[in-house]
């Protein structure tokens, strides 16, 4: 039934593909990347608009009608849509490997479970964004649920929710940025450059499947943008609706659609079109955030970011400030020596060095437009070092690096949302000035090394995310308590206290007000809640974590 759910939903997106792929005048790769960030985009501002079941069904019913269209223009005009067909059969593969790898997997960390993995449960089981911080913590609450917007569709379709349907939405996010890659007149070119792709991720940022937090898909997202205005700046509407969607994936989305919009006006500025385009796409970007902003505000939720002003700042940079220097040099030491990827540990040293290297190399050895690169490579680099600074004062004065934490925290899985963009175009760029002969034959030595590493990469990422999973103070033995016990309740609208949990709580409360959602799991509980909690869950003694679960009126 699962799979037969994922496939229905697949043609729903193939049909909005094809529509989006004859509106654009593009192939279908491309519009399969503008079909996920429209359908994302819309469902994100049906939220807004308080609408999103009634739009979401019109989105799914439309999709289906389109995809009897696709259908009945393929049994009229097969030689026409050849080419489409080899492209929806690689998609369709691409989306079964997902299914594959994310089914029966659980939530891998705490992020999971305080907003990505809970947002996207929320938003389906109460159809609205949160007005309150009953089930996510108020400073979460201004993270943009982009990504859980999309998710919604495949619930709806389903008419439930599921763990698995959430990491097969989020990777088909995921799949249709890579998918610009994908042109069926060069197939076994179009292989080679996916399977490297699926490395270059994963050796950055681990399994890029059945994940919840958004990093990856931000950084692929934007790759592919960049790239698209690379090859075909000519044609800016294949890249509206992606820019517009990649600022509503994640916060710092933002930014790397700001990036992207000037990258097109610089590599188009003689372009009338593109100039118009990328003057729409910064209208509606800021918009968007507007609306956001105001919906944020007016609820009284607020960010850590607010800490950063221009005092904060100001003294987070000052070279004299003492209080600042263990995190100055210990950020200093993360830019250059930081570990880039997972598994080998590269030095970014070493990474600036093969991007500078293979920069050269293309000025040199390459028939390709110099200024234009050139161009590209500035603009990103001057962006890194704009990103860098936020990084900075993210570390400094959000975290206290340095003294209330003594490391740089989760610094590669943020700068690798820009820099990994940075490092695959030039890598692409260089690998798309050989000569077709090199990517020629799948059988050819190549091009059967680099699938042959992505299927061993993705086979082993599938068992190490089997294994390795969020069970922190026996986290799943408590669920399976609760479980039964909320079994042999009467009724449907129980909630739990929490008493004496392990520190730090959140650890506990988190995973668990996920897990039993829409019930509550109060903690700290007031003796009012207390008094109404069906059931209360106390931690006896916290070293050994033994539980036991009594009536709350035992406790009255």
């Amino acid at each position: 039934m699962l799979l037969l759910i994922c496939l229905l939903f697949c043609c729903v997106i193939i049909g909005w593909a094809f529509a989006f792929s004859k509106l654009l005048r593009s192939n279908f790769s491309e519009g399969l990347f503008s079909t996920i960030s429209f359908l994302g985009l819309v469902m994100f501002c049906s939220f807004l608009l308080a609408l999103p079941k009634f739009i979401a069904l019109i989105l799914l019913a439309t999709g289906s009608i389109f995809f009897l269209f696709f259908i009945y223009s393929s049994l009229n005009k097969p030689l026409l849509l050849k080419q489409d067909i080899i492209t929806i059969c690689f998609f369709l593969g691409l989306s079964i490997v997902n299914l594959a790898i994310v089914y029966g997997l659980k939530y891998r960390s705490i992020d999971d479970y305080s907003f990505w993995g809970t947002i996207s449960k929320y938003l389906f089981l109460f159809n609205q964004l949160p007005t309150n911080g009953d089930y996510i913590h108020p400073v979460y609450l201004s993270y943009i649920p982009g990504a859980a917007s999309f998710h919604y569709l495949l619930y709806t379709l389903a008419g439930g929710y599921s763990q698995t349907l959430g990491y097969f939405a989020q990777g088909l996010i995921l799949i249709s940025a890579f998918m610009i890659l994908f042109d069926p007149k060069y197939l076994s070119r179009s292989v080679c450059y996916l399977s490297l792709c699926f490395i270059l991720f994963t050796l950055a940022y681990g399994t890029v499947f059945a994940r919840m937090e958004v990093d990856a898909y931000v950084a692929a997202y934007l790759f592919a943008i960049t790239w698209l205005i690379y090859k075909k700046g000519d044609s800016p509407q294949l890249i509206f609706a992606p820019i517009i969607f990649l600022s509503l994936i994640k916060e710092i989305g933002l930014l790397f659609s700001i990036a992207a919009i000037v990258l097109l006006l610089a590599l188009e500025k003689s372009n009338r079109k593109a100039i118009i385009y990328g003057f729409l796409a910064t209208a509606a970007v800021l918009a968007i955030k507007l609306l956001w902003k105001i919906h944020v505000t007016s609820l009284g939720f607020y960010s850590f970011a607010q800490a950063v002003n221009l005092k904060s700042a100001a003294a987070a940079f000052n070279p004299f400030n003492t209080y600042y220097h263990p995190v100055q040099v210990l950020f200093l030491k993360a830019v250059f020596f930081a570990s880039f990827d997972y598994l080998i540990k590269t030095p970014y040293l070493v990474m600036y060095g093969l991007i500078v290297g293979l920069w050269y190399w293309l000025l040199k050895k390459s028939p390709i437009n110099r200024a234009r690169m050139n161009k590209l490579m500035i603009i990103f680099a001057l962006f890194i070092i704009a990103y860098l600074i936020m990084l900075y004062f993210l570390q400094a004065i959000v975290f206290d690096i340095g003294h209330t934490n003594p490391q740089i925290l989760s610094f590669h899985r943020y700068y690798n949302m820009l820099f990994l963009p940075w490092a695959c175009i030039i890598v692409f760029m260089a690998l798309d000035s050989l000569k077709p002969q090199a990517f020629e034959s799948l059988l050819s030595r190549t091009s059967l090394t680099t699938v042959s590493l992505a299927l061993v990469i993705l086979i082993v990422g599938k068992i190490e995310r089997g294994k390795k999973f969020y069970d922190h103070n026996q986290l799943y033995k408590i669920y399976a308590l609760l479980n039964k016990s909320t079994a042999q309740l009467s009724h449907n609208n129980w909630s739990v206290c929490l008493l004496n949990p392990p520190k730090p709580e959140y650890e506990v409360t988190m995973p668990l007000t996920y897990f039993f959602m829409p019930h509550r799991i109060f903690y700290p509980a007031t003796k009012e809640q207390l008094a109404s909690c069906d059931l209360s869950l106390e931690w006896a003694d916290d070293s050994e974590i033994s539980l036991r679960v009594h009536h709350s009126k035992e406790l009255v």
